[in-house]
């Protein structure tokens, strides 16, 4: 749920509350909460994750900045020798269009 825009976060978070409510609703998922990791391979992209983070605090989206070490804490097959960091979002997830239809179809 982590945009660039406060428009793309506001809209990205109405969206997954949506289909959360479509599910409790009518019981079919369109939601599936599966996190988010953003890896920085550079700084600037560092400088970037960080913006978001603080973005997305001003607008209660839970997520967090990681070091290269807790990044594998998180996500242990991930290589991280070659990262700056990484900014974990762990209520981000995907939607499923057909779900979201289906739903709405009851």
């Amino acid at each position: 749920r982590l945009r660039p825009s406060d428009t793309d976060v506001e809209l990205h978070t109405y969206t997954r509350d949506m289909c959360i409510k479509l599910e409790e609703e009518t019981e079919i998922n369109s939601w599936t909460e599966n996190g988010g990791l953003f890896v920085a391979c550079n700084k600037e992209r560092l400088d970037e994750y960080k913006r978001l983070w603080t973005l997305g605090r001003y607008f209660g989206v839970e997520s967090r900045m990681l070091t290269p070490a807790e990044t594998k804490e998180v996500y242990p097959i991930l290589n991280v020798d070659d990262i700056y960091g990484a900014m974990h979002s762990p209520t981000d997830g995907t939607i499923d269009p057909a779900g979201v239809v289906n739903a709405y179809k009851r």
